[in-house]
């Protein structure tokens, strides 16, 4: 069964949802503070993270960070998000989904299933199934990584997969289509939709130094993603990308 771990302060709301997801065949264990998400987090137990970001005192985009940071789980954000920018701002800090508020239990449910099912892999691939070869020898060569546009995941040359998020997804398209080629900043900023501020830039590093970060974790190999001072990107090895 999968399990949920859900922060939420509001008791009436806490209910609602957790009654929800529970007739959808959901295990769902609520908890009241960042603090609590976190210190249950350590046990290892659970599949999915859901966020209110409207709780006192938590700002769930840093949470949200922060798990994704820790630990290998989905992250869903719910809240009463006013604009697009909002939602945006939860791709950027690791989220898988954000949801406003008031949430249908029944459309959070099947986000779950279709979000657990791809971080376990268990995703099944279309029929129809195109490869592209970027890079120097990318056909041949044994340093040839594998970007998996429909199962979501970068597979390293010696076969291990790491499982992405929609945000890593979107950044490795743009990144991706001239591999060993410099991908200006002002570009990526553009493709990810963060202004070219002081702040869209920091959440354009903080997204590729997590990438980084579990890349290496995963494959024990140094990333293949290189930064080229105040210019951009680029990716250093041959890649193959499959798509739908």
């Amino acid at each position: 069964m999968i399990q949920i771990l859900m922060v939420e302060d509001v008791d009436q709301e806490r209910g609602g949802l957790r009654t929800g997801l529970t007739r959808e065949n959901l295990k769902v264990d609520a908890v009241p503070s960042e603090q609590a998400l976190l210190s249950t987090l350590r046990d290892g137990l659970y599949d999915i993270i859901v966020i209110d970001c409207d709780v006192t005192g938590v700002d769930g985009w840093s949470v949200a960070r922060t798990i994704r940071d820790r630990h290998n789980v989905g992250i869903i954000l719910v809240g009463n998000f006013d604009c697009p920018e909002d939602r945006i701002r939860g791709f950027a800090s690791g989220a898988d989904h954000s949801f406003v508020k008031p949430v249908d239990a029944r459309e959070l449910a099947a986000a779950i299933l279709a979000l657990t099912r791809r971080l376990k892999g268990r995703a099944a691939p279309s029929p129809a199934r195109t490869s592209f070869e970027a890079g120097p020898r990318a056909e041949h060569d044994a340093r040839t990584w594998v970007f998996d546009l429909t199962r979501w995941t970068l597979t390293a040359p010696e076969g291990v997969s790491v499982f992405l998020t929609s945000t890593e997804v979107r950044f490795l398209e743009v990144l991706l289509q001239y591999p060993g080629a410099l991908v200006a900043r002002a570009d990526l900023l553009s493709a990810m939709r963060y202004q070219n501020t002081d702040s869209g830039n920091r959440n354009l590093e903080a997204l590729v130094r997590r990438l980084r970060r579990k890349v290496e974790e995963a494959t024990q190999a140094r990333s293949t993603i290189q930064t080229v001072h105040r210019q951009g990107y680029l990716f250093s090895a041959p890649v193959r990308i499959e798509r739908p």
